[in-house]
């Protein structure tokens, strides 16, 4: 099959920090999300890669954006990405999750806001 993936995986062995941005669907990763996470086992696999020894010690962000209390509902969703970072030797360094449960709606939620740009003004600092 071809498609993006080994350049999706090129682009996060290429990275220091790696952000994981996903919608809350159904008190999960969306399927896209999904689909990327499942494949870093096929390029585990791969001889290309040394992904284990090429992703660890990377750090990791991820922000979920969701309704019907995504601050709680999410929380499994959080625990699923430090327990993959953990597999992978990644270090999961914070998390952002946002209420929005259509387009435009993230700009109500001041501390969600307020928390991106801090996490923004802390990556830059890395970078």
């Amino acid at each position: 099959m071809e498609d993006d993936h080994h350049q999706v995986v090129k682009a996060i062995l290429s990275s220091d920090i790696i952000l994981f941005s996903t919608p809350l669907y159904w008190y999960g990763m969306s399927g896209i999300m999904k689909n990327t996470v499942d494949r870093l086992s096929q390029a585990m696999r791969d001889d290309r890669y040394e992904l284990r020894n090429q992703l660890k010690g990377k750090e990791v962000y991820v922000i979920v954006c969701g309704g019907d209390q995504p601050r709680l509902k999410a929380l499994p969703l959080i625990q699923q990405f430090q327990y993959i970072c953990d597999f992978l030797g990644m270090t999961m360094k914070s998390y952002l999750i946002g209420e929005a449960g259509k387009p435009g709606e993230i700009e109500k939620d001041e501390r969600a806001l307020q928390e991106a740009r801090a996490l923004n003004a802390a990556i830059k600092i890395k970078i």
